[in-house]
């Protein structure tokens, strides 16, 4: 079943510093991960298997952008 928010939520920010800081590109790429694939449970899974998903998340990504 899927959720209907994003569980990690990427708070607005009203300055660049805040918005390329390393906790809100991990948030942001955390709730890409998840939004991608929702079976994965970041803390439960082995790095092994995140590391699998991620890097089929890169592998669709650059066979899109390649046709584009």
């Amino acid at each position: 079943m899927a959720r209907s928010h994003k569980l990690f939520a990427v708070p607005p920010s009203r300055t660049n510093l805040y918005r390329c800081s390393p906790v809100a590109r991990a948030l942001h790429l955390l709730g890409s991960l998840l939004a991608e694939a929702p079976e994965c449970d970041v803390f439960v899974d082995r790095m092994s298997s995140l590391m699998n998903v991620c890097k089929g998340m890169l592998e669709r990504s650059m066979k899109v952008s390649a046709i584009c």
